[in-house]
């Protein structure tokens, strides 16, 4: 009577892992991995058709709507609790002249050379000007200013103080 075949051991005599086995140029658990993948894109992509084909039954898609039922004027807000009237008529033209300073009245920038940061500040801001960018430094003396001093400039104009 023939022998009965022993058992046969793997390669290398090693016990091997299911999910660790190469099925093809890649182990088993890589190619677990991209049909988990595959599967998790498919079951987004039939939720977003189907979420298309729903919209579209339904008639909710707003690319649809036509130009003359959108509004021109979303968004406006009233001071006053009447939305403000068309302008009238126009009225009888205004006196002739010279052309004024501008849009408003002219103040002349003061000489604030060898003050302190905050004494300028004050006087600057007395005269109806911006004194900055870059801020006050109280304690340190002012250098120029620009605009220069004697500069006829509108009020509320940004005037920068350079410190020593």
């Amino acid at each position: 009577m023939p022998e009965a075949p022993a058992p046969s051991r793997p390669r290398g005599g090693k016990i091997t892992q299911t999910f660790t086995t190469r099925i093809g140029p890649l182990p088993m658990w890589v190619w677990l991995v991209i049909i988990a993948g595959i599967l998790i894109a498919w079951r987004i992509y039939s939720q977003k058709a189907s979420a298309a084909q729903a919209t579209e039954a339904t008639g909710t898609d707003t690319s649809q709507v036509p130009a003359d039922q959108v509004p021109q004027f979303v968004n406006q807000t009233y001071v006053s609790p009447v939305p403000p009237t068309s302008p009238g008529p126009a009225g009888p033209p205004g006196p002739t002249g010279p052309p004024g300073p501008g849009p408003g009245p002219n103040v002349v920038i003061p000489n604030v050379a060898g003050m302190t940061g905050a004494a300028a500040y004050q006087v600057l801001r007395s005269e109806a000007l911006n004194p900055g960018p870059g801020g006050v430094k109280p304690t340190r003396k002012v250098i120029r200013t620009n605009p220069p001093a004697g500069s006829r400039v509108p009020k509320h104009t940004n005037v920068t103080v350079t410190f020593k």
